[in-house]
């Protein structure tokens, strides 16, 4: 990756700083530009999947709530999915207090996840809930 773009990913994540040498009156140009590479890299991942796979992408994910990120799913006539809740640990114990109908939650892919995926599969059943998919969702 270019370092302007893992300079920009520094600021959007959260980073004070875009670059040593950036002018703060330049950020609003860099994230629309950002903005765009976004758009663009969409656009083409779109194109790629409906080429070599036939499949139609129906959906975006972020977990946080950035209008730039919205409206470029919605110029996509793409679904936004914005979960409520993430976890990359803990998942049994975080998930047993928030666990409500309706949500939408998001599970980091690492071991602490896997390792406590079946038991937290059970006690949701247990609790009378059961999976959707996003289709069956948005019928």
């Amino acid at each position: 990756a270019s370092e302007e773009f893992m300079s920009m990913m520094g600021f959007v994540s959260g980073g004070q700083n875009i670059s040593e040498n950036t002018n703060y009156g330049s950020i609003k140009t860099n994230i629309q530009s950002f903005t765009k590479l976004i758009s663009e890299n969409l656009n083409k991942t779109n194109k790629m999947l409906k080429k070599y796979c036939n499949y139609d992408i129906k959906y975006c994910y972020t977990n946080e709530i950035n209008y730039d990120i919205l409206n470029t799913c919605k110029k996509n006539k793409m679904s936004t999915i914005n979960p409520k809740y993430v976890y990359d640990n803990y998942l049994y114990d975080n998930l047993k207090k928030d666990l409500k109908k309706g949500n939408i939650y998001s599970l980091d892919t690492n071991n602490y996840i896997v390792n406590e995926l079946d038991t937290t599969i059970k006690y949701i059943k247990q609790r009378g809930y059961s999976f959707k998919t996003l289709e069956e969702l948005f019928v």
